[in-house]
């Protein structure tokens, strides 16, 4: 939520994939059907009960080998399905607040690009650099307050929109 504390490494928000979704399902569901299959051989091979011909016996060890190397790709193919899912995490970098504003409709329900900025956290142990764009028409009062005030530096108050319940006071550094 916007003016919400957070730490580094505090998850901010996950995104949804839906493609990748289904292919990390597929894939686990591909991996537990070879699995059994590979099972089924294995027992096949120790049942001491039904004795196998050579040749049957062959043509399973084969069978077996295969369906492990199938098992051992869909292991890889799952793993990396699972870092891209790690991926769509977005985490705090810093310690901070989150300083986005109504992030709830900026980001809900939308499309996102990769290297996208989603949030901004800011740092608020540190002195801040706050640029105001104010109209040549506007500047006259503050002008004349920055006489009025002298050698001493203009002081301002000001409030976030992230956080309108309270007040920060600063000084004009330049205009």
């Amino acid at each position: 939520q916007s003016g919400q504390s957070v730490h580094k490494g505090d998850l901010l928000l996950r995104m949804k994939n839906e493609d990748l979704a289904n292919n990390l399902h597929k894939s686990q569901s591909q991996l537990n059907l070879k699995q059994q299959e590979f099972l089924t051989y294995s027992k096949q091979l120790s049942d001491p009960s039904s004795p196998l011909s050579k040749s049957n016996e062959i043509e399973l060890l084969g069978k077996r080998a295969q369906v492990l190397a199938e098992i051992d790709g869909l292991k890889r193919q799952i793993e990396l399905i699972e870092r891209q899912y790690a991926a769509l995490e977005v985490r705090a970098p810093i310690d901070g607040k989150v300083s986005t504003f109504r992030i709830d409709e900026l980001l809900q329900n939308r499309p996102v690009k990769i290297g996208e900025q989603l949030l901004e956290i800011m740092d608020d142990s540190k002195a801040w650099r706050l640029e105001v764009d104010v109209p040549e028409n506007r500047t006259g009062h503050i002008l004349e307050a920055q006489r009025l005030a002298g050698d001493e530096k203009l002081r301002v108050k000001y409030m976030l929109a992230t956080d309108t319940e309270s007040d920060y006071h600063g000084r004009l550094e330049t205009l």
